[in-house]
C-alpha cells in the first residue's frame, strides 16, 4: 500500500496579506509498520513526527525562545492519501557504535499562556488570568533537574486597566 502523509504550515496565518507564506501542503516522512504485505491491516499503524497548532521559535535579537499561541485553532491537521507511488519514509539511522554521551545540562523552556479575555473585544491581544478581586495568583512550572546556580530568565507580559497606577510583582521560588 502506497501511503503518503501531508501537512500544512504550523501556526497562525500571517496578519499581513503581503507576508510570503507556504501555500501548499508539505509531504512528511512516515514509518508504516506492517506495510510489507501490501495491505493495511488492523494491526498496522503509521508513525510520524507531528506538530501542534502553536509555534515556538528562537528570536536572535533578544536571544529568547518565543511562543506564538494559535488564537484560531487548538488543533493541527494532517492529510493521508493512498497513491501510485510510495511516499516519503523515515530512514533508519546507522549505529555509530561507542557510547552515547550523558547530557547533564541543556536549555529548556516552558510557557504559561491562556487566552481568555480580550479587553477591546477585537483584535489579537488576548490575556489570561484576571487580578481583580483575587490580587495574588500562583503559577507552577516544573522543570526538573535544574542545576543549582543556573541562570533562569522569566519573561512576563501583563496588562492593567485602571484609573490608578498599577504594578505587578513576580516572585520566583526555587524548588
Amino acid at each position: 500500500m502506497k501511503i503518503r502523509l501531508f501537512a500544512g504550515e504550523i501556526g497562525m496565518l500571517p496578519q499581513l496579506n503581503s507576508t510570503p507564506r507556504i501555500e501548499d501542503l508539505k509531504e512528511l516522512a512516515i514509518q508504516v509498520v506492517g506495510e510489507a504485505d501490501g495491505r493495511f491491516n488492523k494491526t498496522d499503524y503509521i508513525i510520524f513526527y507531528g506538530k501542534g497548532p502553536d509555534k515556538v521559535f528562537y528570536d536572535q535579537n533578544n536571544q529568547t525562545f518565543n511562543y506564538d499561541y494559535n488564537l484560531y485553532s487548538r488543533q493541527n491537521f494532517y492529510f493521508i492519501t493512498v497513491s501510485e507511488t510510495n511516499g516519503l519514509r523515515i530512514a533508519a539511522s546507522d549505529d555509530l557504535g561507542g557510547t552515547n554521551p550523558l547530557i547533564h545540562q541543556f536549555d529548556d523552556y516552558t510557557f504559561h499562556k491562556i487566552s481568555q479575555r480580550n479587553i477591546l473585544k477585537s483584535g489579537r491581544q488576548w490575556f489570561g488570568e484576571e487580578f481583580d478581586f483575587t490580587l495574588e495568583q500562583k503559577f507552577v512550572s516544573e522543570i526538573p533537574g535544574i542545576p543549582e546556580g543556573s541562570t533562569i530568565k522569566v519573561i512576563s507580559r501583563t496588562m492593567a486597566q485602571s484609573f490608578n497606577p498599577s504594578s505587578f510583582k513576580i516572585f520566583f521560588k526555587w524548588c
